[in-house]
């Protein structure tokens, strides 16, 4: 009867939640901040469906292919509003091809080789929460 009560003692006592505070370093009174640096990776896939016409025969080329790149950021708070720059870049290997013209066995492609952007954003923060528009240039090849 002893060690069952023991035992018992035992397993509330690990499994109760712990309640402490760290009153050198109060996490709560500390607000959040956007400020910083961030990186990340991306992969994925995409489609294309382009259409030609003009001077020969109208034809469609139809592709797919996997993208995989990075992006690199960092975001400036003032207050409740966040200023931020960010730029990315993915390789691709979307791709596509189709006959183009009468002649057998002649063959035209569509495909990208990498696509990225370089963008600005302004936003507004309710602590970690962050409502933001971006505007910037995108380019591919």
């Amino acid at each position: 009867m002893k060690l069952a009560l023991l035992c018992s003692v035992a397993f509330l006592a690990i499994s109760s939640p712990v309640l402490a505070a760290d009153l050198v370093h109060p996490v709560a009174a500390m607000p959040f901040s956007w400020t910083g640096f961030y990186v990340g990776g991306q992969a994925g896939g995409g489609w294309n469906d382009s259409h030609w016409s003009g001077g020969f025969v109208p034809f469609n080329t139809n592709g797919s292919g996997g993208i995989f790149g990075g992006q690199i950021g960092y975001n400036y708070q003032i207050g409740q509003y966040v200023l931020g720059i960010e730029g990315d870049l993915a390789g691709s290997t979307v791709k596509g091809d189709n006959q183009c013209s009468i002649d057998v066995g002649t063959a035209c492609e569509t495909k990208q080789d990498y696509l990225g952007s370089v963008r600005g954003r302004l936003g507004y923060a309710f602590d970690r929460f962050l409502i933001y528009g971006d505007a910037g240039v995108a380019f591919t090849k």
